[in-house]
């Protein structure tokens, strides 16, 4: 629930932008309604990122050993509420401070999208090679 929320919030966002909203909104009073549905949408967003953390921690066993993944995603969604209201408080201005909004959506979703399918035997470092007969050991000197 928490990566489709913040995958939706991607997408709103990325409307807002394509068409200028918060621009336009900020300028001239026009087009408001996607700058409003991103700004309150942003707080149940924040919601769910931190549930999935406080459950993964809590719940313990295999997801608690995450535990370094899933402090970072909390610090992403510190950060990213950050650059919102900077970028709003800036009109905008800045444009380190909205792609540094985008980059860090981006590195949230990704974040996620590992947490949410990464399996229990996939946090073994090279579980891979197993095969040591393989016919191409020649081949790795």
């Amino acid at each position: 629930l928490s990566l489709l929320s913040v995958i939706g919030q991607s997408l709103l966002g990325a409307r807002m932008a394509t068409t200028w909203s918060a621009q336009r909104c900020l300028d001239l009073g026009q087009s408001c309604q996607w700058l409003t549905w991103h700004r309150f949408s942003a707080i149940p967003v924040a919601v769910f990122v931190l549930l999935f953390v406080m459950t993964s921690l809590f719940a313990g066993g295999w997801a608690r050993t995450q535990w370094l993944y899933l402090i970072s995603a909390l610090g992403l969604v510190l950060l990213q509420v950050t650059l919102g209201l900077l970028s709003l408080s800036l009109e905008l201005s800045e444009p380190f401070v909205t792609v540094a909004h985008q980059l860090v959506a981006a590195l949230l979703v990704a974040l996620l999208a590992s947490l949410t399918f990464r399996r229990p035997g996939d946090s073994e470092p090279n579980s891979f090679i197993e095969n040591p007969t393989s016919p191409l050991d020649p081949c790795h000197g």
